[in-house]
């Protein structure tokens, strides 16, 4: 299914943290993180894990005169890579498949879509500095997020005290629960990295549609053309990609966030020749709910608990003209 392409990127988790003169305040951290994503330059190679699956990436992340750029590729399992620049991201399957864009989705990939707003809300979430631990041979400092509802998750980073970057990362469910891992096991900063990661990169090769506009998204105002009218508490828009003047161009994307969570919303037309099913699905440590609304095929995916996603899904409806 073609909503599929955008949930490529929600399994590389991460974020970039704060320098020590943060001090004991952990909202001065979380203030801090914006400046230090968009001003480091590293490389590294980590180990994510999310139940019986294990794999190994590697990440390069580069600020110069071509401006933010990313590329992931897999050091283990299939082979699979991710490239983000000024024209959004490519997510590339295999040696020979072509290549899947979206450029809706502009924000570093190696910043997981639900950490990308760095301004979680009071009312939800609760902020906590816990002891310092010692990481791949590094000082950190944790920071714990912890959810105060059940329609978000919590999740807990170790930051390096003297470059704030992020060594370690843990999405935690309900009851402590350890959904997914994300580990260091090496990692290079400023004039170390090795900048012919780029060069090696499969970003030329030709787009093909991936039921995301390749073109820049015609509209990111908040009007839309199809609505969910339930929302979690704390939920805006923050993103919305609207259809195209012809049947074969009808697609919307809209993404909800509460400052530090986020889901997606997708309405394309209801293929009957594909089965497209309805329901629940787990993607890792997202969900997935999708169903039928006439035409059209409404699903919503998003690293939040399953009845986040069912609940989104279930108050959509197209607006009256």
């Amino acid at each position: 299914m073609r909503f599929l392409a955008s949930c490529a990127g929600a399994i590389l988790l991460a974020a970039i943290a704060l320098p020590s003169r943060a001090g004991e305040d952990p909202q001065a951290w979380l203030q801090r993180m914006g400046a230090a994503m968009s001003q480091m330059t590293y490389q590294g190679t980590f180990i994510y894990i999310s139940g019986p699956r294990m794999e190994t990436m590697r990440i390069t992340h580069v600020l110069d005169e071509h401006g933010s750029r990313e590329r992931l590729v897999s050091v283990s399992g299939p082979r699979r890579e991710v490239v983000r620049d000024e024209t959004g991201v490519k997510w590339i399957a295999n040696e020979h498949a072509a290549v899947m864009a979206d450029p809706l989705v502009s924000w570093p990939m190696f910043l997981d879509q639900s950490l990308r707003g760095v301004n979680p809300q009071a009312e939800y979430y609760q902020l906590q500095l816990a002891n310092p631990e010692r990481i791949a041979e590094r000082e950190t400092q944790r920071l714990d997020i912890v959810a105060t509802d059940h329609f978000r998750y919590g999740y807990s980073l170790w930051l390096e005290a003297g470059s704030g970057l992020l060594l370690q990362w843990q999405l935690n469910g309900p009851n402590d629960q350890v959904l997914a891992k994300l580990v260091f096991t090496e990692i290079k900063i400023g004039s170390e990295v090795d900048r012919s990661e780029f060069r090696n990169a499969s970003s030329n090769r030709t787009q093909v549609a991936s039921g995301i506009p390749v073109a820049p998204a015609k509209s990111t105002s908040t009007s839309a053309q199809w609505q969910a009218h339930w929302l979690p508490p704390g939920f805006r828009m923050t993103a919305n990609s609207v259809p195209g003047n012809g049947p074969q161009d009808y697609f919307q994307h809209q993404v909800f966030s509460d400052g530090l969570a986020s889901v997606s919303l997708y309405i394309e037309p209801f293929e009957h020749s594909v089965s497209a099913g309805s329901g629940l699905r787990e993607l890792g440590t997202s969900h997935l709910f999708s169903r039928k609304a006439g035409e059209v095929l409404v699903t919503v995916v998003g690293d939040v608990p399953a009845l986040t996603v069912e609940k989104i899904a279930l108050s959509v409806s197209q607006n009256e003209p």
